[in-house]
Formats: C-alpha cells, structure tokens, sequence
C-alpha cells in the first residue's frame, strides 16, 4: 500500500484518490486511472480469449474422438455404399 493508502489496483480512480490530488501536485492521477482501467480491460480480453481457446480445443478433440469412432464403427460393419468420411 502506498503512503497514502492507494495500492496499485486501480484505486487512483477512487474518491479517496480524488480528496488526495489536492494534497499531492506531482502525480497525475487522470492518467495513471487511465493506464489502470486500460490494464483491466486487458486482463479481462486475455481471460475471454484463454477461455474462447480452451473451449475451442475441447470441441476440436471431440471431433477428433467421434470421427475415430465413425471410421472404427463402419470397418467394422462391412457396408460400402456410404458416402466416404470428408476432412
């Protein structure tokens, strides 16, 4: 925590902040709010795109599973007159 009681976590948005600006000339809170609601958007957008990627590679491996299954399942049925498996 900072001397005046404001972490880094975003709190120079904070009324606290604001009641302090006046006491403190040599820090631009305007900005650093800025830089910090800025970085949260950031780490909001990577967790969505982590869990978008996850959810991605899931559905690809289930694919992959059930297209094993199809190819094991009509080897062994004798039947040739299906259309062949697309890519």
């Amino acid at each position: 925590m900072g001397s005046f009681g404001i972490s880094g976590g975003g709190e120079t948005c904070s009324p606290a902040a604001q009641e302090i600006q006046e006491q403190v000339t040599n820090v631009d809170f305007d900005r650093y709010c800025t830089i910090q609601t800025s970085s949260w958007y950031a780490g909001l957008a990577n967790v969505a795109s982590g869990f978008i990627s996850a959810v991605i590679l899931l559905m690809a491996l289930l694919r992959v599973r059930s297209k094993k299954r199809a190819l094991k399942q009509r080897s062994t049925e004798g039947h040739t007159n299906y259309e062949p498996l697309r890519s």
